[in-house]
């Protein structure tokens, strides 16, 4: 029996230029959580927010460390899924940091057990993982350029090209993407959501489909499944879904209304790498494809997706993250993360096989204001207490106040 002796959380913010439909992001947040075990052990995991604030995502964070600390490190890897459960039903935060911790804990394990991360997940089926290059909105020759790079360097046979859904905009893009790397390369486009309409996603779509387009990616709103379906009968496209999916219940709706072919799983919005493992298995009974994919991470999380894509017997499609080292030279881990002929290595170190470098570490480290840590707590004793209807205006109106400070 091991137990936990100490556990620190970091939020990390890291600058990057990355253009989408939805504007200019100049930075990314990241939570990072170190676990110490009594046999001095440290394991380490990353987790992300999506559609909050990082400070809801740390605040959830504090919360788990006072219910993990000085428990067994076998046992909070066991009732970790069932807090995630129990505590995201009560308020409305990420499940990021349950990721991170899980991460973790099974670092942790895998490095003190001497067992492969992979195959405490459910196996590993292959030491090296096929990823994919993105592409951000850019001028069409910068475009063109970085397509290159992915195709002819890394060898890479799948592009995610962003799309800003304008039509004259989005033609000369994908058109000078292919003029650079001929028409060997799966082109997925992702239109996260910039479609109004589905009269507007199927004219735009078909004005590109001459480029042999394989995949749309999250074409029209989120929550308009009906849309979805009827979308994916006017196109030749398969069509992915990302933001479409917040709850694993939500693939059995999605697999109903036979709104996608492709299922993209970020496992920041399910939490635990074991739920999301599960609900990718989920999808493949219901006789849908996924995708691994992720928003921007640094070493420690793309590792995790590495052993999340080892364990899963069959991939429809490579990686999507492969990390900020690889897309803007930089990262906190101290060995980053390459890619070759196509693939990552997958680490051949226990655990996850990475290292953090402290100095990075504090480079991007966010130091939260006390005033800021009296606003956290505010929102546990107010998320849970007021009526569903009113809990997303209350987030609102924190995620506003937050920012302020």
């Amino acid at each position: 029996m091991i137990k936990i002796r100490s556990i620190a959380v970091s939020v990390l913010k890291i600058p990057v230029d990355i253009r989408l439909s939805t504007g200019r992001v100049t930075f990314t947040s990241h939570l990072v959580v170190q676990i110490q075990a009594e046999d001095r052990v440290v394991g380490i995991g990353e987790g992300t927010p999506y559609l909050t604030e990082i400070y809801n995502v740390y605040a959830l964070s504090k919360k788990i460390a006072r219910s993990l600390q000085g428990r067994d490190v076998v046992k909070a890897l066991e009732i970790l899924p069932e807090m995630q459960e129990r505590m995201i039903s009560d308020v409305r935060f990420d499940y990021g940091p349950f990721l991170a911790y899980e991460t973790a804990l099974m670092d942790i394990v895998s490095k003190s057990a001497r067992v492969p991360f992979s195959r405490l997940l459910g196996g590993t089926f292959r030491d090296s993982i096929p990823v994919c290059g993105t592409i951000f909105l850019w001028h069409p020759r910068i475009m063109a350029k970085i397509a290159k790079k992915w195709v002819f360097e890394n060898k890479v046979n799948h592009l995610k090209v962003k799309v800003s859904g304008v039509i004259e905009r989005d033609a000369a893009n994908v058109q000078c993407i292919r003029d650079a790397i001929g028409y060997d390369v799966l082109l997925r486009i992702d239109a996260n959501q910039a479609y109004k309409s589905v009269k507007k996603a199927v004219e735009c779509i078909k004005k590109l489909e001459k480029f042999e387009i394989g995949i749309i990616e999250q074409p029209i709103k989120w929550h308009d499944i009906d849309g979805l379906r009827k979308l994916r009968k006017l196109v030749t496209p398969k069509i992915m879904v990302d933001e479409s999916l917040r709850k694993p219940s939500d693939i059995d709706l999605i697999a109903e209304k036979e709104a996608a072919d492709i299922i993209n799983f970020h496992p920041s919005k399910l939490g635990c790498l074991t739920v999301t493992r599960k609900a990718i298995e989920r999808t493949i009974d219901l006789g849908l494809e996924y995708m691994i994919g992720s928003g921007p991470l640094t070493g420690v999380g793309a590792a995790s997706l590495l052993h999340l894509a080892a364990s899963i017997k069959r991939l429809f499609y490579p990686n999507e993250e492969v990390g900020l080292h690889e897309e803007f030279n930089r990262d906190i881990i101290l060995n980053p993360l390459k890619v070759q002929e196509s693939c990552i290595p997958l680490p051949k170190e226990y655990g996850l096989g990475v290292a953090l470098e402290e100095k990075r570490l504090r480079e991007y480290k966010m130091y939260l204001y006390p005033l800021k840590m009296s606003l956290i707590d505010f929102a546990y004793l107010t998320y849970g207490k007021f009526p569903p209807f009113m809990r997303e205006q209350m987030k609102n109106i924190h995620g506003v106040v937050m920012t302020k400070f």
